[in-house]
């Protein structure tokens, strides 16, 4: 029988776009009470480069939303990673 790899990076993904708020609720409870949910809202991705370096970072899911009666928004970035690379920290 030949199986398949899992691709996890794409289900991860896949789970915090269906369930974004349950996963800030679980993991940042503290954000949680202070954001309206329904205003969650992913954006397209986003690349970002080191000033004068040229070393180009691209973010998977990038998220905003309301902060409970104000119109200020806050970006949430959420990066995972399957296995452990050195220097990953730094970003």
């Amino acid at each position: 029988m030949n199986c398949l790899p899992v691709d996890h990076d794409r289900l991860f993904k896949k789970l915090l776009t269906f369930f974004p708020f349950e996963f800030i609720e679980l993991f940042l409870p503290d954000l949680a009470r202070v954001m309206e949910a329904g205003s969650l809202d992913f954006l397209d991705k986003e690349v970002f480069s080191e000033l004068g370096i040229g070393d180009r970072r691209e973010a998977d899911i990038v998220a905003r939303a309301k902060v409970r009666g104000q119109d200020s928004y806050f970006l949430i970035h959420m990066e995972h990673e399957a296995q452990h690379r050195p220097g990953f920290a730094r970003r």
